[in-house]
């Protein structure tokens, strides 16, 4: 069962066929280019070759395998004219694939939230390893999972680990990226870049990508320049992005008897939620939440009755007095009471009128937010300043992202420019050209930091406009 392979995609296959020396092999370069395919090709083959194999897919989490190199996995099977049941069968639930010959491809997590000292993986043996975006692990995590390829390779099966990432900021491209341009390389371990020459995309999707991306995720993402950091007029740019996020909750300190000892807050509740509220009804009404100086969750507050159709009858009841309800539910179970309903923060344009009335209804009195183009501009602003300043963190974990990175894809639309001496960022009208849809989730974010800004006393001048909020 054979595929049709570009030559750069099989100059990968002759390597790790011809040259056994190299056993760590970085695949960079645009989207669309295939590695992820191409190292499903590797591992399918390698599984049907050689009984017994165990191959390991690592993603930071299962969510996200399922969503991605999971669906990778099962085309490139179609795609070579695989059957299942026939030659292979998959474990759905817990995302395996299985071999007549007994060999195995498991899709693992590698969260260092959840298993901090890697115990999950200490015991593993494996035949081969794909680390898929790798990037996004720590880099302790990376290092055990491949110190554990070699361990099943009994019918001879080739001892390799594949990465394939984005060599963004960090560990990754300071490991990779960075000494394979000074030529500085291990001599086990190879770079393979691709080009958008070597992508199947056609130049139709391609040239659609370069009209509507930001120039920095073009230069990265496009044309391998992992370098580009100017990111031209960025309002937060990709470094600054990558800085303020972290991967594990910080632990507690503790006193010498093992006490937690209390973190120093200008408030004793140290919790803010921002809300951005369709004007119209028809966007995502989004929430997010901010605990300890950390941006630790975003929710799309959907109401059942109209979105999916549940209720048989005309639900009669205010959309403000449902997303009311929805955002309290969600509020309560984050620790939220009546008393600090001042920390939430609504943006209160067209429904968001109708949500902050029927809060007060419901005893909950909440911050005001008026969204206006010179506030949103100054709150967008805010939140860079938070952002440099380490005032707030990110907490990279996916029921934060709401869908994949769409918090960061949203603001990195955002660009700044001077206007008569005063620094402007990109119109909401043309952010929703970029996007197709409006960046709700940015615009909640921007919320959220500024409430956060004001509880915590980083912004009083009255040009931040403070009178649009109840503080």
């Amino acid at each position: 069962m054979t595929l049709q392979l570009k030559p750069k995609q099989q100059s990968v296959i002759d390597i790790i066929n011809t040259r056994p020396e190299i056993d760590e092999i970085i695949l960079i370069g645009p989207t669309g280019t295939g590695k992820s395919a191409l190292t499903a090709h590797v591992f399918i083959s390698i599984a049907e070759a050689f009984p017994h194999s165990q191959l390991f897919v690592w993603r930071k989490n299962f969510n996200t395998a399922r969503k991605t190199i999971w669906r990778t996995y099962k085309k490139m099977m179609s795609d070579m004219n695989m059957v299942e049941d026939k030659h292979y069968k998959l474990n759905e639930g817990s995302l395996l694939i299985e071999f007549p010959n007994k060999s195995l491809i498991t899709f693992a997590q590698a969260d260092s939230s959840t298993d901090k000292d890697q115990n999950k993986i200490k015991g593993l043996d494996i035949t081969a390893n794909q680390l898929e975006e790798s990037n996004e692990l720590i880099e302790d995590a990376a290092d055990m999972i491949m110190s554990r390829k070699g361990r099943a390779n009994q019918e001879g099966q080739p001892s390799i680990n594949i990465h394939t990432m984005n060599p963004n900021n960090g560990w990754a491209k300071n490991r990779y990226y960075d000494k394979w341009k000074k030529g500085q390389l291990p001599s086990n371990v190879m770079v393979i870049e691709f080009t958008l020459e070597d992508s199947w995309q056609s130049d139709k999707d391609i040239n659609s990508l370069i009209r509507s991306k930001p120039k920095w995720w073009v230069e990265r993402y496009l044309r391998n320049n992992w370098n580009y950091l100017d990111e031209d007029h960025a309002l937060i740019k990709g470094y600054l992005w990558e800085r303020a996020s972290i991967f594990r909750l910080p632990e507690p300190e503790r006193n010498e008897v093992g006490n937690i000892i209390p973190k120093f807050t200008r408030t004793k509740f140290n919790k803010v939620i921002g809300v951005d509220v369709s004007d119209g009804g028809g966007d995502a009404c989004v929430a997010t939440l901010i605990e300890d100086d950390i941006v630790m969750e975003q929710r799309e507050l959907k109401i059942p009755e109209r979105t999916y159709g549940q209720s048989s009858e005309v639900d009669s009841r205010p959309i403000g007095y449902l997303f009311a309800q929805q955002l309290i539910a969600w509020a309560e179970s984050k620790g939220f009471t009546k008393a600090y309903a001042h920390h939430i923060s609504i943006e209160c344009n067209g429904v968001g009128t109708s949500m902050r009335d029927n809060m007060k209804l419901l005893g909950w009195y909440i911050d005001e937010y008026v969204a206006t183009g010179k506030s949103r501009n100054e709150t967008a602003l805010n939140a860079r300043r938070a952002l440099e300043d380490a005032e707030i963190q990110i907490f990279q974990k996916d029921a934060y992202r709401g869908n994949e990175d769409e918090l960061w894809r949203e603001i990195s639309a955002h660009d700044t420019d001077m206007v008569d001496g005063v620094e402007k960022v990109t119109k909401k009208e043309k952010i929703k050209e970029i996007l197709g849809r409006s960046p709700d989730y940015a615009d909640s974010f921007f919320i959220a930091v500024r409430k956060h800004s004001t509880v915590h006393g980083k912004i009083k001048d009255p040009a931040h406009n403070l009178n649009r909020i109840g503080v």
